[in-house]
């Protein structure tokens, strides 16, 4: 396992070892970071290699226009657990990457059948309870942690990156 310190929020420190070449990404809370283009991680996935990349957040404001075909944006705050099933169902995603603000403990919740249907996971915790809780779940499941990505500029959040 690899532990990286991070102390900014750009896509590449934040997310740059998934491994999305040639793979279908789910983005949860894809929303730029302070409305800052840097940040903005569907195009950040498709410039790296992703095939298609499914951004979904509450809102798209702050998301510059993106015209390429291969990025699909869906404006939805994902209030429950089946709102993520249906996404993996309708997208067949082989990477999720989910950073939607302490709601990441609705993406645990899903049914294990489903769950494991992802190959790669960037999970953002905000407590050191979602911590423990994503350790456990994809353990659980089968999934090995390849990476953890401490991030200093907003204690206590990390990024998990589990792999199947």
């Amino acid at each position: 396992m690899r532990y990286v310190f991070c102390e900014t929020e750009d896509s590449l420190d934040h997310w740059g070892f998934l491994e999305v070449d040639g793979k279908r990404v789910l983005d949860l809370g894809c929303a730029n970071f302070g409305g800052s283009v840097e940040f903005n991680t569907p195009q950040f996935f498709l410039e790296s290699g992703a095939t298609q990349v499914v951004g979904v957040d509450m809102t798209l404001d702050n998301l510059p226009q993106i015209l390429d075909p291969n990025v699909i944006l869906i404006q939805l705050e994902i209030g429950n657990t089946d709102e993520i099933v249906n996404l993996y169902k309708r997208f067949q995603p082989e990477i999720v990457k989910c950073d939607i603000e302490g709601s990441e403990v609705l993406l645990f919740q899903v049914p294990e059948n489903v769950f494991k249907s992802v190959d790669q996971y960037a999970v953002e915790v905000h407590s050191e309870e979602l911590y423990d809780a994503a350790w456990r779940i994809f353990r659980h499941h089968g999934y090995r942690i390849k990476t953890v990505v401490d991030l200093l500029q907003a204690s206590p959040c990390k990024v998990v990156h589990a792999v199947h």
